[in-house]
């Protein structure tokens, strides 16, 4: 006999127990609730009241409300899921799910194992998320407001690296902190913009800068020393060649210890070369006249080679600025030595050139080529003595004094006269002495000057007072001549009276150890020792002039290959020096620049150092495009570029590893904003002054964070990943208590442990979606052996007590195992999309069984009224002709999150997941390789614009993207 029921007389009458009085207990398989309430009291209940909607009211409000889709609470911001100190301990989302924070204002995503924020979206860390990350639909930004933004590695030996695209698709290194050797690593070039400057030390003291024209190393304390400490490295200056290539200017060499110049050297008029301790000797131009002066010690101007000659070269009298002559020269091949010492000596003035005395070349000693001659141009040619007396007498008024003899004819002849009417001794014939008796002149016995002939020599010998040589004749000479060694004679010095200077024919050699002298105190001396040659002037400056208009002076010796060569000029057309042979200071003897040494470039004999002392230190190449090269030894017996300041492309290249010692910081910036360091323990990246920004802009280009990996190697912890447009993590992140992962502008989704539990809580606005893609969800426990709550993709959901499943939606509604178990489940109509169906209806089954196709447009969510309806397709006819379609009413604004699944049923089941883009405003099934017979998804409105699609289209053969843009 079947069991009897207990039903009340109508609908919502009668009841078991009363308000205050209840059962002890009930055993019940199935109990079905009208439109009523359960549960312990008014404010405490299970309403039933609405179709297809559980409502859980706690304390006299709603709280909570479970659809056929979709459990929320009753208002919005409403309740929390979980509870401060007892929270829920895992979460598990499908693949695809949507954590939607304040109605879409920030969503959440999940996909292929990537935890997704959308553009704009931001991660931010800290109370008043001081530390920002997102990407803007374009570039990627880390970004600090509070305090010193440190990336850090704490792992021993451990490296920070920076790399981006490599411009070949895949990443390269750029630079990174290497922890084992404490060092900057860059292995791609470092482009600093224009003006934009390179500080190195505490207070900027050494600056790096292109100013968009000129490029300037700037030292401003202490000095600044350019040093290559390589074993017979050298350094090298180079710079633009003038035909778009770079040529050596000159060099430090290391291993012959001497500057070596390639190029010329132009000083700008009244700068000079100081040499000396004191700037002793100094050698410029003052923009009309070349100047060697020495103000200390002698000044020796030595050529050592054997046979050589000092020359001293002016302008030859031409209109050319480019023909000069020799005027003198010191003539070390006429020098001799009979092996004991030096025997003869010359100063040789050649044929024409004059040696003048006076203002106005008044007495002049010159040979012509011809005759010798001594002339006196101005004023009286005398002849005196100015010891004892010097007399010849005649007191008759006017009267003569001559001197006659037979004149070989029979008859007589003046020899000569002393003329006193014309005041002078007149001579018509030739005075002769014999061999060994002189011809004396003075009072002293024997003649203060003496003339004779003897042993075949012929002598004038003085032996009182000076000897003077005068010639009173107007434009009269003085001539000198004497054998030219043809049989001849030739003038060999000439006092040219009309010049008005000494003109020299022949070579003057004076010997060894013999002075030519100039000056009252004989200041200025020319001599040769017996070895070597000296210029010597101990009074006054030394100057060596050249007046000609555009005319040189050259420095020529032994070029050692038994010629002769340049090796410095003073080029008076160009106005510069022209240095053509090596300049070799000494160890600890400086190049000095500056009227107080303030620059100098000096070796001590183990390095070599370029100091400045005054002012800034600016090495500058004003070529269009021209480089600064900087190269030292390679460490295998050559030289290789460190670096180059770029003029080409306005950058500074660095070809070799850059090295700061610890706690010398690399800064950027006007005030050192920006600094890289290490401190001796740790690397850091200090940012002082505004945001810091991480930025890689190489398209498709990832920024990957490595670090030790615990075995003595490296390993990628995460990368923000250009091209994927995530941030994908490869090692585990720890947060310490109380530290939250906060998600959303106003933190609206916050996840974090307190040091008792963990918490994951929604403080915005809208829903908290979790989300799968593909796989199950799942809530259990730590060790995945209990469940909870497991939600299957395109199947059921079902709650667990105690790992015992209790609670499960079916295709056609849900089981409850235990005490109630519904028959039949809720279903939602059925409506037709065999043909165009204009605005779609929420909570309906449409069905497209027309194989010519239709439209299904659905209704436009933009005002959020839509939000938690759902729309379900199912085909059950193959398009043919045309296409099955789910379109937006809002083609603009409204977009498809989620996913779709095409199976391929006429093989293995194959599956592959679409995911759509923003474009994508519409499904398109199009026949046999995008949707057949049984395909079937729903479409769930989750916030304004946004639509959540999941489910499976069937495909034969090859498959086609059902999204598509119209």
């Amino acid at each position: 006999m079947a069991t009897p029921n207990i039903v009340p007389r109508a609908d919502s009458e009668g009841g078991i127990g009363t308000a205050s009085k209840y059962w002890g207990s009930a055993y019940i398989d199935l109990i079905y609730v009208g439109a009523g309430k359960m549960g312990r009291d008014a404010d405490n209940l299970i309403d039933f009241s609405s179709d297809n909607q559980f409502t859980f009211r706690v304390g006299g409000n709603n709280e909570l409300i479970i659809d056929a889709s979709q459990i929320y609470p009753a208002t919005n911001d409403g309740m929390a899921l979980g509870y401060p100190t007892v929270g829920f301990s895992d979460l598990f989302l499908a693949s695809g799910a949507v954590i939607n924070f304040n109605n879409g204002n920030v969503t959440l995503t999940h996909s292929n194992n990537k935890l997704i924020l959308g553009d704009s979206d931001q991660l931010g860390i800290g109370n008043d998320a001081d530390l920002v990350m997102y990407h803007d639909t374009q570039d990627s930004y880390i970004t600090n407001d509070t305090g010193n933004l440190e990336i850090k590695n704490n792992a021993n030996d451990g490296d920070i690296i920076f790399k981006s695209d490599d411009g070949s698709g895949g990443t390269t290194p750029y630079f990174y902190l290497d922890g084992s050797s404490k060092e900057i690593r860059v292995n791609e070039e470092m482009q600093f913009e224009d003006n934009v400057k390179l500080n190195i030390g505490t207070g900027e003291d050494l600056t790096f800068k292109h100013d968009g024209t000129n490029s300037n190393i700037t030292n401003s304390t202490g000095n600044l020393t350019i040093l290559n400490n390589t074993n017979d490295g050298d350094i090298i200056f180079k710079c633009d060649d003038g035909s778009g290539g770079v040529t050596e200017y000159f060099r430090l060499d290391g291993g012959i210890k001497r500057t070596i110049f390639t190029e010329n050297i132009g000083l700008e008029d009244n700068t000079q070369i100081l040499i000396g301790s004191g700037n002793d000797l100094q050698m410029y131009h003052d923009a009309t006249d070349s100047w060697i002066k020495n103000s200390h010690g002698n000044l020796v101007f030595r050529n050592t080679k054997q046979n050589k000659d000092i020359m001293f070269q002016g302008d030859d009298g031409q209109a050319s600025d480019d023909t000069v002559a020799t005027y003198f020269y010191l003539d070390g091949s006429s020098a001799a030595h009979d092996g004991s010492a030096t025997t003869h000596l010359y100063t040789n003035w050649p044929d024409k050139s004059y040696i003048s005395l006076g203002t106005g070349h008044d007495l002049q000693l010159v040979h012509t080529g011809v005759n010798s001659v001594i002339q006196s141009l101005v004023g009286k040619l005398q002849i005196t003595s100015s010891s004892d007396d010097l007399e010849f007498t005649q007191f008759g008024n006017d009267k003569d004094i001559n001197f006659s003899s037979d004149d070989g004819s029979g008859g007589t002849a003046t020899y000569f006269r002393l003329d006193g009417g014309e005041g002078h001794m007149i001579a018509y014939k030739e005075l002769n002495f014999a061999d060994g008796i002189p011809a004396t002149f003075g009072n002293t016995a024997g003649g203060d000057l003496e003339i004779k002939e003897q042993s075949g020599s012929s002598y004038i010998m003085n032996h009182t007072g000076d000897l003077k040589i005068q010639q009173f004749q107007d434009d009269g000479d003085i001539s000198f001549q004497c054998d030219n060694g043809s049989g001849g004679n030739t003038e060999y010095i000439r006092i040219d009276g009309s010049a008005g200077y000494t003109i020299a024919s022949k070579t003057l050699n004076w010997l060894d150890g013999v002075y030519g002298s100039w000056g009252t105190s004989g200041d200025l001396l020319i001599y040769h020792d017996g070895t070597n040659s000296y210029i010597n002037n101990a009074t006054g400056n030394l100057q060596i002039k050249n007046s000609a208009d555009d005319g040189d002076i050259e420095f020529v010796c032994d070029d050692g290959a038994g010629g002769n060569t340049t090796y410095l000029t003073l080029d008076g057309s160009q106005g510069f020096t022209t240095v053509q042979k090596a300049i070799r200071f000494d160890d600890n003897v400086p190049l000095q620049v500056g009227s107080a040494s303030d620059f100098f470039i000096q070796h001590d004999g183990t390095n070599t150092n370029v100091q400045n002392n005054t002012g800034s230190l600016t090495i500058r190449n004003d070529q269009d495009d021209g480089d600064i090269i900087f190269k030292s030894d390679d460490g295998s017996g050559g030289v290789t570029e460190y670096f180059r300041l770029d003029g080409g492309d306005s950058v500074t290249r660095f070809t070799r590893q850059a090295r700061f010692s610890d706690n010398i910081v690399a800064s950027f910036g006007d005030s050192g904003d920006l600094q890289l360091y290490h401190n001796g323990a740790h690397s850091l990246i200090s940012n002082q002054t505004g945001s810091l920004f991480i930025r890689n802009q190489t398209n498709d280009g990832d920024i990957v964070f490595q670090a030790d990996d615990g075995s003595g190697g490296d390993a990628e912890y995460f990368r923000l990943d250009g091209g994927g447009e995530l941030t994908y993590f490869s090692k585990a992140i720890q947060m310490v208590d109380n530290a939250r992962i906060i998600a959303g502008s106003g933190g609206d989704l916050q996840i974090y442990h307190d040091g008792s539990h963990s918490y994951i809580i929604d403080n915005g606005t809208g829903n908290l979606w979790i989300g799968s893609n593909g796989g199950s969800i799942y809530l259990g426990d730590e060790g995945s052996s209990e469940i909870y709550l497991q939600a299957i993709d395109n199947g059921s959901v079902s709650l667990y007590h105690d790992n015992s499943k209790k609670f499960e939606t079916t295709a056609t509604g849900v089981t409850v195992t235990g005490s109630l178990t519904p028959s039949l489940g809720v279903t939602k109509p059925i409506a037709s999309a065999a043909a165009n169906v204009a605005a779609a209806v929420a909570g309906s089954i449409y069905t497209f069984s027309d194989t010519d196709g239709a439209v299904v447009t659905l209704p436009d969510s933009g005002g959020g009224g839509l939000v938690g309806q759902t729309f379900e397709f199912v085909c059950t006819a193959t398009a043919t002709s045309n296409s099955h379609k789910v379109i937006f009413s809002d083609t603009t604004n409204e977009k498809f999150i989620g996913r779709l699944t095409a199976i391929d049923t006429d093989t293995d089941n194959t599956q592959l997941v679409y995911v759509p883009v923003t474009a994508n405003k519409a499904i398109v099934m199009n026949g046999t390789t995008t949707g057949i017979t049984g395909s079937r998804f729903t479409i769930t409105n989750v916030a304004a614009d946004v639509w959540m699609i999941e489910g499976y289209v069937h495909h034969t053969g090859n498959t086609a993207n059902p999204f598509a843009n119209s």
